[in-house]
């Protein structure tokens, strides 16, 4: 193969002759087509000089780019159905990041909704727990100013008991002192009454 391509690089000024006068089994038509239209227009008759060995080299110069040829279109074949694959992973993947997209809205919707609840929720416990506060503020005001008031009644209660007391010790003595002066007046009676 080196051989050939040797060959071809230093014959490059070399005549191609035309697909009339080749006959190597490749479609004639479609050489036709690919072949420069200023060799068309030479003649067999000047390649008939054409050595055997030159022939030989075209021919398989010629089968070596028919097999490059179907290589490539197997390789393209190969990059198509490669190309497709890939294409249909690509769509099955965004269909399933769509669907995974349409779970997160979802998703973030219902958390959305479970923190407005949770925020009014928050919002009246702290509204209640304020309520309580101040209830139980202005109880314990109560409670202060009902101890006051149990604290100056129990004085008031003790300066009266001593007001009873001390009414009451003067109250015997006054007893005393009068039952004792009107036993001192009737002894004089007594006393008195003899002598008239």
């Amino acid at each position: 193969m080196s051989c050939v391509c040797q060959y071809f690089g230093n014959n490059a000024t070399r005549t191609i002759p035309s697909s009339n006068c080749i006959d190597n089994g490749v479609d004639k038509k479609k050489l036709e087509e690919n072949v420069d239209p200023q060799i068309k227009e030479r003649d067999c008759s000047s390649t008939e000089s054409v050595s055997a060995t030159e022939l030989a080299a075209a021919r398989a110069e010629i089968w070596v780019l028919s097999k490059n040829l179907t290589d490539a279109k197997i390789s393209i074949e190969n990059l198509e159905s490669f190309l497709k694959c890939i294409i249909d992973k690509q769509s099955a993947l965004l269909s399933e990041l769509y669907a995974l997209k349409r779970i997160n809205s979802e998703l973030q919707e219902e958390s959305r909704m479970q923190r407005d609840y949770h925020t009014i929720e928050r919002n009246s416990i702290i509204r209640e727990l304020h309520n309580i506060k101040t209830l139980l503020s202005s109880r314990a005001a109560l409670l202060e100013e009902a101890r006051m008031k149990n604290a100056e009644l129990e004085n008031a209660v003790q300066d009266a008991n001593e007001k009873i007391y001390v009414i009451g010790m003067k109250f015997l003595k006054l007893k005393s002192t009068r039952s004792r002066q009107c036993s001192e007046r009737s002894g004089s009676i007594h006393s008195s009454e003899p002598l008239q």
